[in-house]
């Protein structure tokens, strides 16, 4: 049996199997638990809402590079120099003068570095050097950059 619809001006007749084919593209009814349907709800983004900038950290001229409140990755193959490029950003974060043509708007303050590829003692020179960018003695540790050895924690 066929059904009559009007969209705009014109009239257009829907068979059963056309039907069947639109009811594919409606929108499925599914049950979300109240809990995840309140975090869904409260974690929506509303524009109308003054959300502030975040604290620029280490920025280039005024483009943010780290911002205060989130956490930053660098994801690459082995020996891309990866480790290189995050030790000039720390670096600048440390240092109130910038690194590597970095800047730091914000004054520094505590790092924490997580090196899940290298040797102890390729860590270890990473370690002295941002200690030295940061005008700090390379043989005793600051409270201000803690760094963790992990390659030996990973998975088979």
């Amino acid at each position: 049996m066929n059904e009559r619809c009007i969209l705009g001006r014109k009239e257009v007749v829907m068979s059963e199997a056309i039907k069947q084919i639109v009811s594919e593209f409606e929108k499925p009814v599914i049950d979300i638990p109240s809990d995840i349907m309140i975090a869904i709800q409260s974690s929506r983004l509303d524009l109308s809402q003054n959300i502030p900038e975040p604290q620029m950290l280490v920025s280039k001229e005024n483009l943010p590079v780290c911002t205060r409140g989130n956490f930053s990755f660098v994801i690459g193959l082995p020996g891309a120099r990866k480790s290189f490029l995050c030790s000039g950003i720390a670096g600048a974060f440390l240092n109130e003068n910038g690194c590597m043509g970095l800047d730091n708007p914000n004054g520094s303050g505590k790092l924490l570095w997580i090196d899940t590829e290298q040797a102890p003692g390729h860590v270890a020179k990473i370690g002295r050097r941002l200690h030295r960018i940061a005008g700090l003695t390379t043989n005793i540790n600051s409270d201000n950059i803690i760094i963790h050895m992990l390659r030996e924690y990973q998975p088979p």
